[in-house]
């Protein structure tokens, strides 16, 4: 949450983001949304031991046996990439790209023992 917080604050130029936690049996999701700009560059990707990338991320990076965190490694540096490779650590899977109602999401599904 803290890196998807800092990522908001210095590249979005977002009013609001919101911070939500949910749970469900076996699982923890934590999400950051925000009301910004979006990325300045297409992202959007999925990765982790439950899904694949999209097809929008096939083209931003490698893609390793891991899930290819790489994809994450923008310009701008390594903070979506440092999430995704902590997120999948712990064997959650982690989706990032444009919100819902425009700006950009960062959402964590983490397993819980």
């Amino acid at each position: 949450m803290q890196e998807a917080l800092t990522n908001t604050v210095r590249h979005s130029g977002a009013a609001t983001a919101t911070v939500t936690v949910s749970y469900e049996p076996g699982y923890v999701t934590v999400s950051v949304t925000d009301t910004g700009h979006g990325p300045r560059a297409p992202i959007a990707a999925t990765v982790g031991q439950q899904a694949a990338p999209t097809a929008a991320a096939a083209g931003n990076g490698s893609s390793g046996s891991n899930g290819g965190t790489s994809r994450f490694a923008g310009a701008g540096g390594f903070g979506l990439a440092g999430i995704a490779e902590r997120v999948a650590s712990c064997g959650g899977s982690l989706t990032v790209g444009p919100g819902r109602a425009g700006g950009f999401a960062v959402t964590a599904k983490l397993p819980t023992p």
